[in-house]
């Protein structure tokens, strides 16, 4: 809408239907996931003391899409508060020379905790 992207986390139980996936569930988003890391970070599962977060927080990458070497990169965000939630915004690099991530490096430009 006007140029602006609009990104809302969702809660975890109303987005897969089972009321206790928190405590006793999985969520793999294997087929949807985002990450070039090897799918690290697309499967959750609880148990053990592990809880699946009760919020899921939306993600963009523009790693096939976007890249540059020298200028300025000005970015306008409105971050997330609450909860669960870590907003942040990363620079990775284009090819991974040295190997997978964090080894080829990582800029973060902004991270912060939501709450």
């Amino acid at each position: 809408e006007k140029g602006y992207l609009h990104m809302r986390a969702t809660i975890t139980t109303e987005a897969t239907g089972y009321s206790d996936i928190v405590d006793f569930g999985k969520v793999d988003i294997y087929d949807e996931c985002t990450s070039n890391h090897n799918n690290k970070g697309c499967a959750k599962v609880a148990g053990n003391g592990n809880i699946v977060n009760p919020v899921q927080t939306p993600r963009i990458s523009t790693h096939d899409s976007f890249s540059y070497m020298y200028g300025r990169l000005e970015i306008r965000a409105k971050l997330a508060e609450g909860d669960w939630m870590w907003p942040a915004v990363w620079l990775l690099p284009r090819f991974e020379a040295y190997g997978e991530w964090p080894a080829s490096g990582e800029i973060d430009l902004l991270e912060t905790r939501g709450n």
